[in-house]
């Protein structure tokens, strides 16, 4: 299991790329957090992956956004992922989900911020991973070398713990 440092806070309340208003079009997605998986769906983009945990901004989602999210029928898989800290569990749900053919939601029970770290290290080059960024947008990273290397940096400067 993966823990968050203080350091590491300060650092990833900064978009991991670009801040946008709209989903990139011409290439497969991963969406995390519930107002992106939502949005997305609503305007018919079908992600790979949708990883989603019933919360926004730490309060439990609305109902549309629950049904909207529950009604995309795909494969589901459950995990639990404490707040600050990346579980074992999810990171093999969301490996399974990226190295599998069809499309996959996870739930998680806990939070899902950090998730979006494991879907750009397990996603294929030429994905875009979104998410939001409370009151200012989607925040789309293009999974390339770079993303890549940046994940596998943030990774090696959390805790690890059995």
């Amino acid at each position: 299991m993966y823990t968050i440092t203080e350091d590491l806070k300060k650092e990833l309340k900064k978009p991991l790329g670009d801040l946008t208003n709209d989903f990139p079009t011409g290439k497969e997605i991963i969406t995390v957090g519930d107002v992106c998986s939502r949005d997305a769906l609503l305007k018919g983009i079908e992600p790979k992956l949708l990883v989603y945990d019933n919360m926004i901004e730490r309060k439990p989602s609305d109902d549309e956004t629950k049904r909207i999210i529950e009604n995309w029928n795909v494969i589901t898989l459950k995990v639990k992922n404490d707040a600050g800290t990346i579980s074992e569990q999810s990171i093999k749900s969301i490996e399974l989900a990226l190295t599998s053919d069809g499309k996959y939601k996870v739930e998680v029970e806990g939070e899902e911020d950090l998730l979006t770290l494991i879907c750009v290290l397990y996603a294929e080059v030429g994905t875009a991973v979104c998410y939001g960024q409370p009151g200012e947008g989607i925040v789309v990273v293009d999974v390339n070398k770079s993303s890549k290397d940046m994940v596998k940096d943030i990774l090696s400067r959390m805790e690890v713990r059995k």
